[in-house]
């Protein structure tokens, strides 16, 4: 039944009263209704008795025609205390005698028993010899029956009365052994979720019965759900501490990733996919002007871009957040900023996805390059400017080489002619002799010896000039092979030999020479050349140690060159002789030196693809490096 706001214990007795009363009501109404049925089923047997004698005694008068005796016979039925009216009517349906003490009408019935009412009714023929003679009918009251009823009503009500009284009182111990413990152990479960103290515990545990039973299954219920307290607890301190780091690390991310949006040294803009801004840096509020509560929320491409540039930049952006584009690097266009300047951006652009990876909006990088592209724009002027100069320099510097291939020519020529008279000298002298004084050809020795100097000075002009064309003329490719640079030096060593040992010596100078070789892999080169180019070298340190010295020739590698190097310890040059070194026909011999050794050395191993180095010193000697690929 629902409990419609009762309390258990009022549930309780409520359900115990009406179940008591029902049960009673329902043995009593079905005691009287078999008690009346009973009664009903006596009266009409016993009434069925009395019609079946008065039946035999109504014969007589009926067949002698006698009412009186007739109405006797009925008088005698009537004796009976619960007969209240009976009647005769004769074979013709007439009523023939009767004895009532009602004055209500009695109904023509067929033959049989009748209940109306209160009264019961039987009717029964009379039979003579087979043959209907009368009809006779006697009514019963059920007054009596009545009265029992209301007397067992009466009784029943005492009885329920009783019955309630001790259901009551039932239900009230029931209440105090069962509601007790329940109450007890509801205030317990009160107490429990006002306190939250799962730490309390059901004294009714020892019992043996059911709230035995129940109040250890709440003590269990308390105490797993004291350990998953402790655990929640635990755990809920634990997450909170979990909960405040990542909180805090999240403060200090965003702050960092602020703090480098900030300090970024370019624009960082996030755009969502209408174009508005949802994120803008500080370096994007000054490049602007605008604040940041000026820029968030606003159409960026109304706002910033110019008019000219607007249709262009917004398909742009459409294409990337349509996702056409995945980025797009380099992409440049101009800005306005809130004071009206224009300021030239180039910008990397990426898209931003949510983690279904629908596309969100797009964030970008932005340089501001309008300074670069104004120095761009100078440069290209300041090359224009300097094209400009560069050609003015090249006709000065033509002009400058042109004067310096004249002063050259002249020294050069000043050279030849120097060589030259001396080498003509004697040509011309002795064939002055031979013309004045032709006698002297008579004299074969003292002719030959006038050709011979002749001869002598003739090919010292010849070589003037051979030298002059190898320090002019260009590199021949079929001279170029597989050169062992090593043998060449040791070949020069053994040619060198009878000018820096004997002729040194006789003359009482010392000169120690002495080689370091190295591993070296092969050149492409001439022999002759790289041969004549060396003994130059070691010619000149002959002539540079007057009072002797050591002369050392070494090889070796030196990342993609090969390097040959001959070191003396001479006298060294001065400053100015060693800018002046290389040029040709400069000379510090004298009347001896042509002036065009070191100059021939360049120029060979200039065709070999190399270069030459003068290191030196007055008094401290002279290193010459020749590098060859």
């Amino acid at each position: 039944m629902p409990h419609c706001g009762l309390s258990f214990r009022h549930r309780v007795i409520v359900f115990t009263v009406l179940a008591a009363t029902v049960m009673t009501l329902a043995i009593d109404v079905a005691f009287n209704v078999y008690q009346a049925r009973q009664h009903r089923e006596t009266v009409v047997a016993a009434l069925s008795s009395l019609a079946q004698v008065v039946e035999v005694s109504a014969v007589g008068p009926l067949l002698s025609a006698d009412p009186q005796e007739a109405r006797r016979t009925l008088l005698a039925a009537a004796a009976t205390p619960s007969v209240v009216e009976c009647g005769l009517y004769d074979g013709g349906g007439a009523l023939f005698a009767e004895h009532r003490r009602s004055t209500a009408p009695v109904p023509r019935r067929a033959p049989g028993a009748y209940v109306e009412n209160d009264d019961v009714l039987v009717v029964r023929d009379v039979v003579h010899k087979g043959r209907h003679v009368g009809t006779l009918y006697l009514r019963s009251s059920l007054a009596e029956q009545r009265a029992r009823l209301w007397q067992g009503v009466g009784l029943g009500a005492s009885v329920l009365a009783c019955v309630l009284l001790g259901a009551f009182f039932l239900a009230v111990r029931i209440h105090h052994a069962l509601s007790r413990p329940l109450n007890a152990l509801a205030a317990l479960t009160r107490e429990v979720s006002k306190r939250r103290d799962y730490s309390l515990r059901s004294p009714d545990a020892e019992r043996n019965d059911e709230v035995g039973v129940l109040a250890r299954g709440f003590n269990d219920m308390l105490d797993r759900i004291q350990v998953h307290e402790t655990r929640l607890k635990s755990l809920q301190r634990e997450l909170e501490r979990l909960v405040q780091d990542q909180n805090r690390e999240l403060r200090e991310q965003r702050g960092k990733a602020r703090l480098y949006l900030d300090t970024a040294g370019v624009i960082l803009v996030a755009l969502d996919p209408e174009g508005r801004v949802a994120m803008i840096n500080r370096k994007g509020c000054e490049i602007t002007g605008y604040a940041e509560a000026e820029l968030l929320g606003k159409d960026w491409f109304n706002l910033v871009i110019p008019a000219e540039e607007r249709t262009r930049v917004w398909l742009t952006f459409q294409e990337i957040v349509s996702g056409k584009e995945s980025h797009m690097d380099s992409f440049e266009n101009a800005i306005c900023t809130k004071g009206g300047e224009c300021r030239s951006m180039a910008w990397n652009h990426a898209v931003v996805r949510d983690p279904a990876g629908g596309i969100v909006g797009m964030i970008s990088s932005g340089s501001d390059i309008t300074a670069r592209l104004r120095m761009e724009n100078d440069l290209q002027e300041a090359n224009q400017r300097l094209s400009e100069a560069v050609e003015e320099l090249n006709q000065v510097q033509e002009q400058v080489i042109q004067r310096e291939r004249l002063n050259a020519l002249g020294r050069m020529a000043s050279g030849i002619a120097h060589d030259f008279n001396n080498a003509l000298m004697p040509i011309l002298g002795f064939s002055d002799m031979l013309l004045v004084n032709p006698g002297s050809l008579a004299n074969t020795d003292e002719a030959v010896g006038m050709i011979r100097d002749i001869r002598d000075a003739a090919l010292d002009a010849r070589s003037v000039v051979q030298r002059l064309r190898e320090f002019y003329r260009p590199a021949d490719r079929k001279e170029m092979a597989p050169l062992d640079v090593n043998a060449v030096l040791n070949r020069v060593v053994d040619l060198t030999r009878p000018k820096w040992k004997e002729e040194m010596s006789a003359r009482g100078v010392h000169i120690e020479v002495c080689t370091e070789l190295g591993a070296v892999p092969l050149i492409e080169g001439s022999e002759t050349q790289l041969r004549q180019a060396v003994t130059n070298l070691v010619l000149n340190a002959v002539d540079a140690m007057p009072r002797g010295g050591a002369i050392t020739i070494s090889s070796r590698v030196e990342g993609r060159w090969v390097l040959v190097e001959v070191v003396d310890t001479g006298v060294g040059m001065s400053a100015e002789v060693k800018r002046r070194c290389l040029e040709p026909f400069f000379t510090t011999k004298g009347p001896e030196g042509s002036g065009l050794g070191l100059s021939m050395v360049f120029g060979i191993v200039s065709r070999h693809g190399g270069s030459l180095e003068v290191q030196s010193e007055l008094g401290k000697g002279a290193r010459v490096t020749l590098r060859f690929p």
